[in-house]
């Protein structure tokens, strides 16, 4: 007796512009090296800001079993909120300026490597947060690293060393804020340069904002980076990629489920590297346990 396999829809959806990569071979590579007796692949390019999402529920729609991210965290970000607490897996091709969700998953950034990854990877349910009515998978933020991330967002060119070279650029310019913080029923009164709200380790690139970070535990680590000058820049930097942040005198970690923040202004907020501008009331919430993901190893965190 024989019996046929019956093989697993799997979506592709892939972000033309994302990281400044050209992804024009990207059809060819996952034709090549995915394995086609397991999956039956579409592969659909974006051409515009909201087609990943429609994308997306198209594939749901048509039942797709897989839908892959081929892009950068902000792609991987409007991939995953639709999948969120359901069945769907998320994929990942990492293609992006800093790819933080991806290192932290360990997932190569190679694509040949990545799509490996789909045929013999494992499928692992992690937690994704929420910063009012937006979704975050990575991190999310306020001060200094929405302000870059901004910047970032209108500079002519992507990557690393932009994104370096506007952060050099912004870091003896900006000034902290006061916060009135509320972590789990706990009131924190601080004045920061940046706060974030970590899921993952990393903004991107092994710049590690939260060593340690864990995204099966249902909770996220918030970093506080306190008033800093311009001389102690080399040795944070140092700190963030050698994983010693957490560690810095400069840097306090705290841990909480729900978080409350107001801020002085109504000001932009870093989610998984994209700026939105929000008010200066935020809630920042974790959705445990939310979103199935395919990722290299058995156990990553």
């Amino acid at each position: 007796m024989y019996f046929c396999r019956v093989r697993k829809k799997i979506t592709f959806i892939v972000n033309p512009i994302s990281g400044g990569i050209n992804k024009k071979s990207m059809p060819d590579i996952i034709k090549r090296y995915l394995n086609n007796q397991i999956y039956d692949a579409e592969i659909l390019f974006t051409q515009k800001a909201d087609d990943t999402h429609q994308l997306t529920l198209k594939a749901i729609k048509e039942a797709s079993a897989i839908v892959v991210a081929v892009g950068g965290d902000g792609t991987i970000n409007q991939v995953a909120k639709c999948l969120v607490n359901t069945p769907i897996e998320l994929g990942i091709i990492p293609q992006g300026s800093g790819n933080g969700f991806a290192r932290y998953l360990k997932i190569p950034l190679v694509a040949e490597l990545a799509i490996h990854v789909l045929n013999v990877g494992k499928s692992k349910t992690i937690d994704t947060a929420m910063v009012n009515e937006r979704f975050f998978v990575n991190v999310s933020g306020v001060g200094f690293d929405a302000h870059v991330a901004a910047k970032f967002a209108s500079a002519p060119k992507r990557g690393f060393w932009s994104y370096a070279k506007i952060t050099l650029r912004e870091f003896s310019l900006y000034k902290s804020q006061n916060y009135h913080l509320e972590i789990d029923g706990k009131i924190y009164e601080k004045s920061a340069f940046l706060i974030t709200f970590s899921n993952g380790d990393q903004y991107g690139n092994n710049a590690f904002i939260a060593p340690g970070a864990d995204m099966q535990d249902g909770l996220l680590d918030i970093a506080i980076l306190k008033n800093v000058k311009v001389t102690n820049m080399p040795r944070l930097a140092f700190e963030m990629f050698t994983q010693r942040f957490n560690r810095s005198k400069d840097v306090e970690i705290l841990k909480g489920k729900h978080i409350r923040i107001t801020r002085e202004h109504a000001e932009v907020v870093n989610i998984d590297g994209e700026p939105y501008r929000m008010g200066k009331e935020l809630s920042v919430s974790v959705l445990p346990k939310s979103l199935r993901v395919i990722t290299k190893v058995p156990d990553f965190g």
